[in-house]
Parts: structure tokens; C-alpha cells; sequence
């Protein structure tokens, strides 16, 4: 059981999230750094709720409150949701909700040439959106932040996330004879 305050768990949570997408990125796998930052919204919408399981509504609720209500998107919430369930169970931008009408594919992009790319194959498609991948993480970050700083001012519901955060898994290190906590601020975690 952690006894760091709620602020600096999330703190590391999304600075080990953000290490990982950015090494992911670095070695050109932007796709499965996706995977992960939309893994972790669940994880943080899962949080979020005080009993059960994520679901779709606590994922896009997650979002409205607090990535897109402080980093706004050309996307919505559905969108993101839509492109989470894409990514994660057929790598693709479309998803039943994009084939359904009920949500936009996202294209994403790096730089500007690339955005110049997209575009021009988008052409006009009103089914599909254009997206820096890192504004999403800008927006993460962001929603991280506005998530921790309400916490601070509502004790009851800090120590509901609290308890949820206390079930997060936690690699520990045994080599040094006393076991310690592995932290991406420590290393890369590329160790374990």
C-alpha cells in the first residue's frame, strides 16, 4: 500500500506513461505509443469510478471532464473512443462506431509535412479527422493535471482513488536485498 500523497501517485503514473510512449516513439513505433496513452485513459477513467469496471461511458466522460475541457482536440470524446477500440483490437483507424456514423476515424500526425499528407488523402471526408498525436498527449497531460488538483480539494473522493490506485501492479526490485519499488525515474524500466 502506497502512503505517497494522491497527487504524486498520479504524477508518476502519467510521468511512467508519458516515458514509455516517448521511448516507443523515439524508435518509431508511434502506433503502440497510442496504444498505450489510450490504455491509460482507461486506466484513469477506471480510477475514476468508485466501484466496478471501465466502460465506455467512464472513458468519454473521463475525457470531456478533463483532457478536452483543458486541452481541446479537433476531436471528441466518442472519436477518441472510437479510435482506443480501433488501435487495440484491429490496429486500424476504423471501428464499429466509425462504421456506425456514430464516430470519426482519427488520422494522426507527426510533423507538418506529414499533416500536408494527410490531408490531402482526407480531402474533404467528413467521417475522418486530423490529429497531432501529440496534442493527445498534451491533452493526457493536461487532464492529469486537472485530475490531481481536484482530488486535492475533495479528501472523500482523493481516498476513493485512492483505494483503487492501491491495486495498481508494481514491479519491485529484490536484487539489492531490500525490496524497492522499480520507478521509470530510476531507469528506463528496461531491466525488469
Amino acid at each position: 500500500m502506497s502512503k505517497l500523497p494522491i497527487d504524486e501517485m498520479l504524477y508518476t503514473f502519467s510521468n511512467e506513461t508519458l516515458g514509455a510512449v516517448n521511448l516507443l516513439d523515439k524508435k518509431g513505433f508511434a502506433t503502440q505509443g497510442l496504444v498505450v496513452l489510450y490504455s491509460a485513459i482507461d486506466t484513469l477513467a477506471w480510477v475514476n469510478l468508485s466501484s466496478g469496471d471501465v466502460s465506455r461511458t467512464a472513458f468519454k466522460d473521463w475525457v470531456d471532464q478533463y483532457m478536452l475541457s483543458r486541452y481541446p482536440l479537433p476531436c471528441t470524446a466518442q472519436d477518441l473512443y472510437a479510435a482506443r477500440c480501433a488501435l487495440l483490437h484491429s490496429h486500424t483507424a476504423e471501428s464499429k462506431s466509425s462504421r456506425e456514423g456514430n464516430a470519426r476515424q482519427i488520422f494522426y500526425y507527426g510533423k507538418d509535412r506529414s499533416k500536408e499528407w494527410i490531408d490531402s488523402i482526407v480531402d474533404g471526408q467528413t467521417n475522418v479527422v486530423v490529429v497531432r498525436a501529440l496534442d493527445i498527449k498534451l491533452s493526457f497531460v493536461a487532464g492529469v493535471q486537472a485530475f490531481g488538483m481536484e482530488l486535492l480539494t475533495d479528501v472523500s473522493r482523493a481516498e476513493q482513488v485512492r483505494d483503487r490506485i492501491r491495486l495498481w501492479m508494481a514491479w519491485i526490485d529484490l536484487s539489492e536485498g531490500n525490496p524497492q519499488l522499480l520507478s521509470s525515474e530510476k531507469d528506463d524500466g528496461l531491466d525488469l
